[in-house]
């Protein structure tokens, strides 16, 4: 009996035995993702119709809204100002006053 011939048919075996297993494989993968993502699609809807316009937000407080505005105005102002200082140490490691340009 030629051992060489029986070896490269239990190796083309093996091989047809693993491609099965990576095709299965595959397709499990598929159908996870295609499961996922059925599942994210109805969280995300869930989401959308608990949160609608007229879900359970509640409208924005007006005083909140007014702080947010002079907060971006500040913010604003801030940068048209010019750039950041930086802060410099000292041998020790304190803050030191940064020179005057």
């Amino acid at each position: 009996m030629d051992y060489g011939l029986a070896l490269g048919i239990v190796i083309i075996i093996e091989c047809a035995v693993i491609l099965r297993g990576l095709v299965e494989l595959s397709r499990s993968i598929e159908s996870g993702l295609e499961e996922l993502d059925g599942n994210i699609a109805q969280a995300i809807e869930s989401i959308m119709s608990r949160f609608s316009p007229g879900g359970g937000i509640e409208a924005p407080n007006p005083i909140q809204m007014a702080i947010a505005e002079l907060l971006k105005g500040k913010m604003q102002q801030a940068q048209e100002s010019g750039p950041l200082t930086e802060m410099v140490r000292d041998a020790s490691g304190k803050f030191d006053t940064p020179p005057k340009s």
